[in-house]
């Protein structure tokens, strides 16, 4: 099973994206996610995170153990803080997802530079929604290829067994 994280600024639309990829229609409603939600699919959880810093005590664990991290965004500009707050101990593959009608030039020059897949998408309406699903399945499937599973699962279970221990008795764990 491969860990898929989905990261961005509040009201990007990442509970909507992964509740369209489970096969709901879009809702208008909003509601904040304060505790991760996982998505399961065929070979991969992808884990829904909440944005607010008030809720993120332990959300490290999820980073540690992701194969890939999708970026969503709604406003455009070169540089991103969740990528610069981000610390993987392995090659993770990123995925920016640009959500609404603008064009985005700032951040697709970003994601250039940084060797991200990237699509735009309108939650709203549906655009590209089903592409960019198809886009991370391919990302996925490129992790299957290239992982060693025995040698990067016992990795990240050290990590994260670490990072337990040093955060563990703050974060509820």
């Amino acid at each position: 099973m491969f860990h898929v994280t989905i990261v961005g600024d509040t009201r990007t639309g990442k509970s909507a994206l992964c509740q369209q990829w489970s096969g709901a229609p879009f809702a208008t409603s909003y509601i904040t996610t304060f505790l991760v939600e996982d998505y399961i699919f065929d070979n991969m959880i992808i884990h829904d995170t909440p944005s607010r810093d008030r809720f993120l005590n332990g959300i490290d664990t999820y980073y540690i153990m992701s194969d890939v991290i999708i970026l969503i965004v709604t406003q455009d500009e070169y540089t991103d803080k969740w990528y610069s707050k981000i610390k993987t101990s392995k090659k993770v593959k990123w995925f920016l997802i640009l959500n609404g009608s603008q064009k985005f030039p700032e951040h697709r020059r970003w994601a250039l530079f940084h060797d991200f897949r990237v699509i735009k998408i309108d939650i709203t309406n549906g655009h590209n929604v089903n592409r960019a699903f198809d886009i991370l399945k391919v990302l996925v499937q490129d992790c299957e290829e290239t992982r060693q599973p025995l040698v990067n699962d016992a990795r990240s279970m050290g990590d994260i067994r670490v990072y337990l221990e040093q955060y563990g008795t703050w974060c509820g764990y």
